[in-house]
């Protein structure tokens, strides 16, 4: 024999309030006392509380935004510095430098400091070229001198046979190799 149970409208009401706050209201309410804490617990290290949403909000957590900070990173740079695989610590020189993350990470990539980088950028080298000439083992003051004529390469060869650039231009002039 089945019976059916009938709920009051008063009852039904009861139901839905209480749904409607254990699935929607709570929640919310609990996300924004995590969200006061979490704010207060950041402003005892200087962060007020719009920079600890953006730092949060860019996928930072309190440890590594106060790296980023104390770098003089604002929340939005450092998240594209760090999705180019630097840290706090490392991007630094490089922004110091005058590189942006993506340059940086090229020149990184390619074996340079951020001292030879701006070195070799400064005397108009390109990372390919400054690779080349640094691994021939020329600083870029005299890569400039060298490149007006040669090749790392055939450069390499020439001062490595003891000819010096004016020599080697001179032999180059005559038609010799």
């Amino acid at each position: 024999m089945k019976t059916h149970h009938q709920i009051s409208k008063a009852k039904a009401w009861q139901i839905l309030i209480a749904l409607s706050v254990t699935l929607f209201i709570a929640p919310t309410v609990a996300a924004d006392v995590l969200t006061y804490y979490t704010v207060r617990h950041w402003e005892g290290y200087g962060f007020s509380r719009a920079s600890t949403l953006e730092w949060r909000e860019q996928g930072f957590g309190l440890n590594e935004a106060k790296i980023w900070r104390a770098a003089a990173f604002d929340p939005h740079r450092a998240y594209y510095w760090k999705k180019d695989g630097f840290t706090g610590y490392d991007a630094k020189p490089w922004k110091d430098a005058g590189l942006d993350s993506r340059e940086a990470k090229h020149w990184r990539n390619s074996a340079f400091e951020p001292k030879d980088a701006t070195e070799w950028k400064s005397a108009g080298f390109d990372i390919t070229e400054a690779r080349n000439w640094k691994s021939a083992g020329f600083t870029p003051a005299e890569a400039t001198r060298w490149r007006t004529a040669f090749s790392a390469f055939r450069a390499k060869e020439l001062r490595d046979s003891g000819i010096s650039l004016d020599a080697a231009k001179r032999r180059q002039n005559e038609g010799g190799r």
